[in-house]
C-alpha cells in the first residue's frame, strides 16, 4: 500500500459519516417516546429493507428493547403501490417514498407472513443461521 492510498483511506475514515447509525438512533428514540417501556418484534417486508431493518434490530437489541412478543413493527419504502401491504397499519414515522416504520400489531404473525412480512428478531436469525441443520434431520 502506497502513501497516497494510506492518506486517502485515512481521510475517508476520519471524516466520514455513518448515516445508518444516525437514522437508526433517531428511529429508536421515536420508538422510546411513542411506546415507553415497550419492547419490539421487528419485521421486514420481503427481506427488501434489510439495510435499515437489521441495524434497527441490532440497536434495539443493544438497548434491551427486543422481544419476540413485543410490539410488531415493520420497515418499508411505502409508495402508492405498497398501500395494500401497509394500509391497515398505523404509521409510526417516515413519509411516502422514503423509509417508513409501521406498527403491525393489528395483524397476527400468521397474517404478516401471508403478506410477506418476514420476522427478523435475533431469535429467528439465530435459528436460521446456527440451528438450520437440526430441521434437515
Amino acid at each position: 500500500m502506497g502513501i497516497g492510498t494510506l492518506s486517502k483511506n485515512y481521510g475517508e475514515i476520519m471524516y466520514s459519516t455513518n448515516l445508518t447509525a444516525k437514522a437508526t438512533e433517531e428511529i429508536v428514540n421515536v420508538l422510546k417516546v411513542s411506546y415507553p417501556d415497550k419492547k419490539f418484534a421487528v419485521y421486514d417486508h420481503q427481506y427488501k429493507y434489510g439495510q435499515t431493518s437489521f441495524p434497527l434490530v441490532m440497536y434495539l437489541q443493544a438497548q434491551g428493547l427486543i422481544s419476540d412478543n413485543g410490539v410488531k413493527i415493520g420497515r418499508i419504502v411505502a409508495t402508492s403501490s405498497a398501500d395494500m401491504t401497509v394500509s391497515p397499519h398505523k404509521l409510526i414515522t417516515g413519509k411516502t417514498g422514503i423509509y417508513q416504520l409501521f406498527d403491525l400489531s393489528s395483524s397476527t404473525s400468521s397474517q404478516l407472513a401471508k403478506s410477506q412480512w418476514a420476522f427478523i428478531n435475533p431469535s429467528v436469525v439465530h435459528e436460521s443461521t446456527v440451528l438450520w441443520y437440526k430441521n434437515k434431520k
